[in-house]
């Protein structure tokens, strides 16, 4: 019989690995700083009268710029405060990365823990363990 079961993904710390989070990190701050400036710059051209004046289209777009900064903000901080946690993994050591839905097989006679709890462990892109 096969049932349907949550399997854990986790990524063995390496350099690369700490490489390529850093990088995909500092490049989507990055392009919220960008983003953001772009949004500055929105504001204050309609502040300056410079958009269309009709009042409810100006409130109305700059609320919503107000809501994209907000999240744009929030978005920034997670990403900060992944980079510090990041900072603090041990090298070998393996973190959860993920979690999929998949199909596992099982028969009388099986650890249920087992069968019901698998891992999928990948160092540097490569499939390096399954258990379970």
């Amino acid at each position: 019989m096969e049932i349907q079961v949550p399997i854990t993904i986790k990524i063995v710390v390496t350099e690369l690995f700490l490489q390529n989070l850093f990088r995909e990190i500092e490049q989507k701050l990055r392009d919220i700083e960008s983003q953001l400036n772009r949004l500055d710059y929105e504001a204050m051209v309609i502040k300056k009268g410079l958009a269309l004046k009709s009042g409810d289209f100006v409130e109305g777009k700059l609320k919503a710029i107000e809501q994209e900064i907000e999240n744009l903000v929030m978005m920034k901080e997670h990403l900060l405060a992944n980079r510090k946690e990041s900072e603090g993994f041990q090298m070998d050591s393996e973190i959860v990365h993920s979690q999929i839905n998949g199909l596992v097989k099982i028969e009388p006679g099986d650890n249920w823990q087992a069968k019901t709890n698998p891992e999928i462990i990948i160092e540097d892109g490569i499939i390096k363990e399954i258990r379970g």
